[in-house]
């Protein structure tokens, strides 16, 4: 299951368009040794509106649910065969009552991301802000090598572009679980993010009743549910170019050229000049 389109995902106008992801040497040698990218729970990321509605969906939804309520309770009054305390009526009039405004559906705990920077050239902004030291790099792939570096993966990924909005004054349409996680607030709009979103179930194997559904189902056990997962990925078609933090000393890009070499990777090593002194 590689990557795959779906409908509520934007995309770059091209697989030319350049991306790139910044990381330590750590990270690094973790790719190459798995072959994998590391796609992060969307509960585990730091920022405390990840996932979340802004305010005015729940505005909008609050109205919704007392005017369908008022509604409700008007038909069963006017029917008295009907008992608003016994039944499906019963349950769904306490549901509207006492219930969640949004059921996210633990969706937080089943999405994981992987997250790359969109820019033609290197932004000395995520060089500052994902960085934990001066031995960095920065791989350099592009939109169409996402793509293709998927191919043989075992989860169905998608692509898209994060939308940034003003969570006090916009809301993000609810028609599809996608449009959380591929909207953060305006602060973050310099990230100019790219995400791979996939989703996993932690089943057990074992069938249980849902008394929701009133049907047998699949059991989910949220507690082997990992906080990340890691998706395999063709390393010589993700990576075009691999590019040393400015503020490396110059053998560390000499170290990535011969650690290329051992995992058997061909692309060109370029050590930053972003932070030279101009040469006029």
């Amino acid at each position: 299951m590689p990557y795959e389109d779906h409908p509520v995902t934007i995309s770059p106008r091209n697989d030319s368009k350049k991306v790139w992801r910044y990381m330590d040497l750590s990270q690094l040698m973790s790719l190459l040794e798995k072959t994998s990218l590391y796609f992060t729970r969307v509960d585990q990321f730091e920022d405390p509106f990840e996932g979340k509605y802004p305010q005015g969906n729940y505005e909008d939804r609050k109205l919704l649910v007392n005017k369908y309520r008022e509604w409700w309770e008007s038909i069963v009054e006017k029917h008295d065969e009907l008992d608003p305390k016994d039944g499906t009526i019963g349950k769904v009039l306490e549901a509207l009552k006492s219930g969640p405004l949004l059921d996210e559906f633990d969706s937080d705990r089943m999405f994981f991301l992987n997250c790359w920077h969109m820019n033609d050239y290197e932004s000395a902004a995520m060089w500052n802000t994902y960085l934990k030291s001066d031995e960095g790099i920065a791989i350099q792939s592009r939109f169409g090598r996402l793509k293709s570096a998927l191919q043989n993966c075992d989860y169905r990924i998608h692509i898209g572009k994060v939308q940034y909005l003003d969570y006090d004054e916009e809301t993000i349409p609810e028609d599809n679980t996608l449009r959380r996680y591929l909207s953060k607030r305006k602060s973050f709009q310099h990230e100019r993010e790219l995400r791979m979103l996939c989703d996993q179930l932690p089943y057990t194997g074992e069938i249980e009743y849902d008394e929701e559904v009133q049907a047998p189902a699949r059991k989910i056990d949220w507690s082997e549910q990992p906080e990340g997962i890691y998706i395999s990925v063709d390393l010589d078609k993700l990576i075009e170019k691999i590019y040393v933090a400015p503020t490396s000393p110059s053998w560390i890009a000499e170290l990535i050229s011969e650690i290329l070499i051992t995992y058997d990777i061909k692309c060109d090593v370029e050590h930053s000049n972003m932070f030279d002194e101009p040469s006029y």
